[in-house]
């Protein structure tokens, strides 16, 4: 995998485009999740995004992302990045 495999960029719900590097993607409870790092977030630490990953049945197999509504869920989907990333990241 070459570091550009790991970009990504993503439409806001106000039509903007946001570059993003793909932190991680994870399976939580039977579903999976890409864990985003916006590339112009300035603020410290930085905030990443949380977005699930719907898989689709079609033969080109463009998987598209959603946003998550329940903020439960999202934190969940967080801690769960966090441990499994524990050694790779610094959460401090």
């Amino acid at each position: 995998m070459n570091e550009l495999d790991n970009l990504i960029t993503i439409t806001d719900g106000d039509g903007n485009e946001i570059d993003c590097e793909i932190l991680d993607i994870l399976t939580y409870q039977e579903t999976d999740y890409a864990v985003l790092l916006p590339l112009d977030d300035e603020s410290d630490p930085p905030e990443v995004t949380v977005l699930e990953v719907v898989h689709t049945d079609s033969e080109e197999g463009d998987d598209t992302l959603r946003g998550l509504d329940d903020e439960a869920l999202l934190q969940a989907v967080f801690n769960a990045f966090m441990e499994k990333n524990k050694d790779t990241f610094d959460f401090e």
